[in-house]
């Protein structure tokens, strides 16, 4: 038999203290537990607490301790651990992901954080934003430039360190947002994913493109007159 079942409940006595909480009376008694109106000592005010939570200590009372002033120093304790292992200072510190201590230029503001600086480095970062939109890992993301020779699929021009290639999906499949493998057609550049995304909306653009760059309108009216 489990623990404490069978037994007589516990007996728990108007006036009897748990840390700053003295018990009024008791409220609810369910099959396992029981609930007790709780009054402060420092404050006056009263309260519901469960039997199970006054036994683990969780006797605190909200009033004049509220849960942000009770959770902070454990968080403040998580805090420095956490920057003591990623050996923070003023010049860097050790990605999350990679684990490689980098310069704070090489990671991204973020104005949540105490420091204003994120705990991901940007290439990390970026990888994370291509598995999350496209679902491709790093080694398929490579495997796909790499079929290309590192070139737009469409101009043939390469990509360069502060560019890289897009990965081009088909929209009609998993919208403009997010893509899967079977929606992924290559990789282009900037300017070329941008030309294809007008064409690729307006499909009826694709052969008056062809079209009009034959066009020479003065050269036509030329050749008329004479």
């Amino acid at each position: 038999m489990p623990r404490g079942r069978g037994k007589p409940p516990r007996e728990i006595p108007a006036g009897m203290t748990f840390g700053t909480l003295v018990v009024v009376r008791e409220v609810e008694r369910t099959k396992y537990n029981r609930r007790f109106e709780c009054r402060c000592t420092g404050c006056g005010s009263t309260g519901v607490k469960w039997l199970s939570n006054l036994l683990q200590g969780k006797y605190h009372c909200l009033t004049c301790i509220p849960w942000e002033a009770r959770l902070r120093p454990s968080r403040e304790a998580i805090v420095a651990a956490r920057k003591a292992k990623c050996l923070e200072s003023d010049s860097g510190r050790i990605c999350l992901t990679c684990q490689i201590w980098k310069p704070w230029d090489r990671f991204s503001n973020d104005s949540r954080r105490d420091n204003g600086k994120t705990s991901n480095c940007m290439e990390c970062g970026w990888w994370r934003s291509v598995k999350g939109i496209y679902g491709l890992s790093q080694a398929e993301w490579t495997w796909l430039r790499d079929s290309q020779q590192g070139l737009c699929a469409l101009c043939r021009q390469s990509e360069t360190r502060l560019a890289r290639l897009s990965v081009d999906h088909d929209h009609s499949c998993c919208g403009s947002k997010r893509a899967c493998k079977k929606c992924i057609r290559g990789m282009l550049c900037s300017m070329c994913n941008r030309l294809l995304g007008h064409v690729d909306s307006r499909p009826a653009l694709a052969p008056r493109f062809a079209d009009y760059l034959e066009q020479r309108p003065f050269l036509m009216l030329a050749a008329r007159a004479a």
